[in-house]
């Protein structure tokens, strides 16, 4: 369907239907009288108007550099001062580290003080052999290790360095896990006996001291069970 023309309804008086043509209806712009000009260049150029002077004293030059400072305007600083410096809820919420309380733990009954430690007691290359004879029998080896370990005598540590035995161990699989308490005084004093034992694992200070009734407890535990 072809668009319709848009009917006018009174002449258009915009006047952009009609055609320009070169030079029609362009002003004539003539050329500048020289009274004109003579006329601008004879007239006095205006001075900017000259500022008041405010310094017309010394008293009063200062009380212009200076202005006096009033007693609210004074009150209004110290207040914000105080706010500035003074301190801030947050940190009156949170006490100083050095007030903190200490943990109390009530001991159970039975227990021992220290510190728990979780040791590796190793089984000789001899004690391997031995028990790998009787699991072919039909004895588990860790109903002898846990035997072995029942009928060991009290161990108490001491405040001193023993080297472990030098004797060749068995594998590591074959090695039976305990947790012994032994004090953090104990432990830093055998430490201090030792060439970098700050550094050193705590159960190679501690095995030197349980390692003798541990082998002794399995060498008889082993023969009561092969015989």
């Amino acid at each position: 369907m072809a668009r319709e023309r848009i009917k006018t309804l009174r002449p258009d008086a915009t006047g952009f239907g009609k055609a320009v043509t070169a030079g029609s209806q362009r002003p004539e712009l003539g050329t500048i009288s020289d009274d004109a000009i003579n006329s601008f260049k004879a007239q006095p150029a205006v001075a900017p108007p000259a500022l008041e002077s405010t310094n017309r004293d010394g008293d009063m030059g200062h009380a212009h550099a200076e202005p006096d400072v009033t007693q609210k305007e004074v009150e209004q600083a110290s207040s914000s001062g105080d706010r500035e410096t003074g301190p801030s809820p947050k940190a009156k919420a949170n006490p100083s580290p050095h007030r903190l309380a200490h943990l109390v733990v009530p001991r159970r009954a039975g227990s021992k003080p220290g510190a728990p430690h979780t040791l590796r007691l190793r089984v000789l290359q001899r004690h391997a052999d031995a028990l790998e004879r009787l699991e072919a029998e039909g004895t588990p080896r860790a109903t002898v290790l846990k035997a072995a370990y029942a009928n060991m005598p009290t161990i108490t540590i001491e405040p001193r360095y023993v080297p472990q035995s030098m004797e060749v161990s068995g594998p590591a699989e074959w090695s039976h896990r305990i947790t012994m308490k032994v004090e953090p005084q104990v432990i830093r004093a055998i430490a201090a006996t030792v060439r970098n034992g700050n550094k050193a694992p705590k159960s190679a200070l501690l095995l030197g001291q349980i390692e003798p009734a541990w082998f002794s407890s399995l060498d008889a535990m082993i023969k009561d069970y092969t015989e």
